[in-house]
């Protein structure tokens, strides 16, 4: 996968991935998904590493790939998988499995997520301006990626309120479908592992074509909060006592302290 230098504000893109806090957990990729996205939007972490080391590894290649290659960041990932292997102590051979930290095929993973959430923030953000509103007020989901196993993303886009135009996936750049379909409640990609989805601009002209919107809705609001932890505090308040007590046992300092008065 090649991004666009020209498109892709990576600034943006950097300060999100260095932003993060290594966060070790025994947590699982289920158990993961019944965190708050209020925590998760603030935590680097992958299922079930518990060594602070290792993630913090993972982040400073990571950032480093981003930084100072950034065109052909995705073009970095077999050196990512190389010094991670090699500062794991990894044995000869490759498991293939997901469950192993040390297989290509887990740290692949790790380094397409990181850095498809990091650029596609730094994308998001950059649509928020009036003019960029105007001209391109919508945008489609569309597949970018194969995949041998599908999933059925026009059942899930109507199951989560979305509307069909001729059969295609379109909705206003910061409308709340977006947050409903994706895995992480982020209003870009990536929507889920490994999906193979992303979203593709729909122009005013194309948008009121399509019955989108008329000639006369004026452009969408840009968003005042491009991370989407405003929209989402209800999450927060909304946990029982003891889901709150588990999570700053798991979780604490920096990455609770900015929501200490949601969490109190």
């Amino acid at each position: 996968m090649k991004l666009n230098a020209n498109i892709a504000p990576f600034a943006d893109a950097v300060d999100r991935l260095g932003s993060k806090t290594p966060v070790a957990s025994a947590l699982n990729s289920a158990q993961w998904a019944e965190v708050p996205s209020e925590i998760t939007d603030r935590a680097f972490f992958s299922s079930t590493i518990t060594e602070m080391r290792t993630l913090s590894d993972m982040q400073g290649i990571l950032d480093e790939a981003l930084t100072l290659n950034p065109a052909d960041a995705f073009a970095d990932r077999s050196r990512f998988v190389s010094d991670m292997r090699k500062n794991l102590g990894a044995a000869p051979g490759d498991s293939g499995a997901l469950t192993d930290i040390t297989s290509r095929r887990r740290l692949e993973l790790i380094y397409d997520f990181q850095m498809e959430e990091a650029t596609s923030f730094g994308r998001h953000k950059a649509q928020q301006t009036p003019e960029l509103l105007e001209a391109f007020p919508a945008q489609e989901l569309i597949r970018v990626e194969g995949r041998e196993e599908r999933r059925d993303w026009n059942s899930i886009w109507s199951a989560n309120g979305g509307t069909l135009y001729g059969g295609r996936m379109i909705a206003l750049v910061n409308a709340p479908i977006w947050i409903a379909i994706s895995r992480f409640g982020r209003p870009y990609p990536p929507f889920n592992f490994g999906s193979g989805m992303g979203v593709a601009a729909i122009s005013r002209r194309e948008a009121i074509a399509l019955g989108v919107i008329t000639a006369d809705d004026p452009a969408p609001q840009p968003s005042a909060d491009p991370s989407y932890n405003a929209a989402n505090q209800q999450s927060i308040r909304g946990l029982n006592p003891g889901m709150i007590d588990t999570l700053k046992t798991l979780f604490p300092g920096v990455v609770i302290q900015g929501l200490k008065a949601s969490l109190t």
